[in-house]
């Protein structure tokens, strides 16, 4: 589909910005034959409402026709002449009609959307989800396994069982229960997903809800940004890359501490883990930031996101990649904003006995060895290039050595890291972490 089949679609199904109807505006403009299809489509949309014999009188139908069609700026020629006169041999019957399909489709929330991958999947009347399905329903209940549908406005959406939503428009859905996960690219910039708890609206990025059975909304953000405002709250927040909340009626927002990643786009959880690392948690005080920890369990490999905050990736040090015993490691991406927090504390919970890995650049504070690491004799590098090279190859833009250091953590329990550099002046970037079982004796 292009740019001009999908942004009359938007037009045709009530769901095109200001910026949508621009941009139709500019195509129309500088492109007759589109021009000629467009009223062409206009035409046939009003008729097939009017044959359908359920029109009926509406209080205010011109200026709500209006806002349905483009306003052009086109200059006066003779041609221009021509398509305003057939534009106004059908504006009247497109008035009234088509006010009354853009209310009618909100109406039966009957938007289709196509199924693009199902796993293990079935409705909750038993039915399973297929992989290539256009679908116009109004409710969707998962009951099992995992489904990414991608709207008419273009957002594609994982759902992951149990959850319950209701696509209300191309741009809009509403989750009664369940995780989510939303993949909007630049032209369905606006999607919005809400809960009882929030309205959250993308601004081009790709974020995570979970609509509790608890009754809170917790919201993450893996890439980009989105607009955050509370059901009880007039006011709305910002949250970029790395950020999330947790929303609850009466209750201050609250900083999302961790997410459990995995594989798959939607698979993530706020939850405590129940992996090597259960939890990680610091010294940032309450309202500070809202910054999560992302546990990434066995996913450690050359080329891996370094932090949440940026696209840095930890690489071997040469073309055989990361050191084995790093490879299949879970790894926490923390923030490389905090590489100048003097008093930084933080908390990494194991759940089993581990190999505990930090990886700091040039020399280590002195609060490393006093913990009780030590150093492996092995480096990794830190690529900050925006143009990314193969795994194994060096020199693309800055690149950072890290020295490997490792603490034996013989029992479950808790150790406490501190501050990538000590002293006034801070580190030139933040360290990792990662963590491996220890062998059963």
């Amino acid at each position: 589909m292009n740019d001009f089949e999908t942004l009359l679609e938007r037009l045709l199904a009530g769901a095109a910005t200001e910026a949508d109807r621009t941009a139709l505006d500019t195509i129309l403009r500088t492109d007759e034959a589109l021009r000629r299809e467009y009223a062409a489509q206009m035409r046939l949309d009003a008729l097939l409402v009017w044959r359908s014999g359920k029109m009926h009188s509406m209080a205010g139908s011109q200026d709500a026709a209006e806002n349905r069609m483009i306003e052009f700026t086109m200059p006066r020629s003779a041609h221009s002449r021509r398509w305003l006169t057939m534009a106004a041999a059908f504006a009247v019957l497109c008035g009234v009609a088509a006010l009354w399909q853009w209310k009618a489709a909100h109406a039966r929330n009957d938007f289709t959307i196509v199924i693009e991958r199902a796993e293990d999947a079935r409705w909750s009347d038993g039915a399973a989800v297929k992989a290539g399905e256009n679908l116009r329903r109004e409710n969707l209940d998962l009951a099992n396994g995992t489904v990414s549908f991608r709207t008419a406005a273009g957002a594609m959406v994982n759902v992951t069982a149990p959850a319950r939503l209701r696509v209300v428009t191309p741009m809009l859905i509403r989750v009664l229960a369940g995780r989510v996960t939303a993949d909007v690219p630049e032209r369905a910039h606006g999607f919005a997903i809400e809960t009882t708890q929030a309205r959250i609206v993308d601004l081009g990025t790709r974020f995570g809800v979970e609509a509790a059975a608890d009754g809170h909304t917790d919201v993450v953000v893996f890439e980009g940004k989105v607009d955050v405002t509370p059901a009880d709250e007039p006011e709305t927040k910002r949250l970029v890359q790395g950020e999330g909340v947790r929303l609850e009626k009466g209750q201050p927002a609250a900083r999302v501490e961790n997410v459990h990643t995995g594989a798959q786009p939607g698979d993530w959880s706020a939850k405590e883990g129940n992996g090597l690392i259960r939890r990680v948690h610091d010294s940032i005080g309450i309202g500070e930031s809202a910054k999560f920890y992302e546990i990434l369990p066995g996913a450690f490999k050359d080329g891996t996101r370094a932090y949440v905050d940026r696209t840095h990736e930890w690489r071997g040090i040469d073309a055989n990649g990361l050191p084995k015993l790093l490879q299949g490691a879970d790894l926490v991406r923390t923030f490389n904003d905090d590489k100048r927090e003097p008093q930084m504390r933080i908390t990494v919970e194991l759940a089993r006995p581990a190999t505990l890995y930090i990886f700091i650049n040039k020399t280590a504070p002195a609060w490393v060895e006093r913990a009780g690491f030590t150093s492996t004799g092995m480096d990794i590098r830190l690529n900050e290039s925006l143009a990314r090279k193969p795994a194994g190859e060096c020199g693309a833009g800055i690149e950072r050595v890290f020295s490997v250091w490792k603490l034996g953590v013989t029992a479950p329990g808790s150790v406490v890291l501190g501050p990538a550099r000590e002293g006034p002046t801070g580190a030139k970037a933040m360290y990792g972490i990662a963590a491996t079982p220890l062998p059963a004796k």
